[in-house]
């Protein structure tokens, strides 16, 4: 039965990182054909700005958007290059980047 239990948990992890695969995947491609749809989008689901000081609000805000503290860290990266990619035309886009990298150091440094 233990055994029966780890083989069903192996599956899952499996068909789960697959998933998050695919996912990240098609987040790439969509990212490199179309920047401006991807922004957009993730401004929408995201919802910045992002403010905090420490780990612990950083967690909050994570909680407060029901994403985990790892889909939120990725969230923002891609929101950074999208910030820094050519083909997007938002007049802030520098600031915003840059705001968002320091705003990932702050999360980088207290791990």
């Amino acid at each position: 039965m233990k055994q029966f239990i780890s083989q069903c948990l192996l599956i899952f992890i499996m068909f789960t990182t697959y998933a998050l695969a695919n996912d990240m995947e098609q987040q790439e491609i969509v990212f490199r054909e179309n920047p401006q749809t991807l922004y957009e989008q993730l401004m929408g689901s995201a919802q910045p700005p992002f403010s905090f000081t420490n780990l612990a609000e950083f967690e909050q805000l994570a909680n407060q958007r029901n994403l985990s503290s790892t889909e939120l860290i990725q969230q923002m990266i891609l929101l950074a290059r999208l910030n820094l990619e050519t083909n997007l035309y938002i007049d802030t886009k520098y600031d915003d980047a840059q705001t968002l990298i320091d705003q990932l150091d702050i999360v980088v440094t207290t791990l």
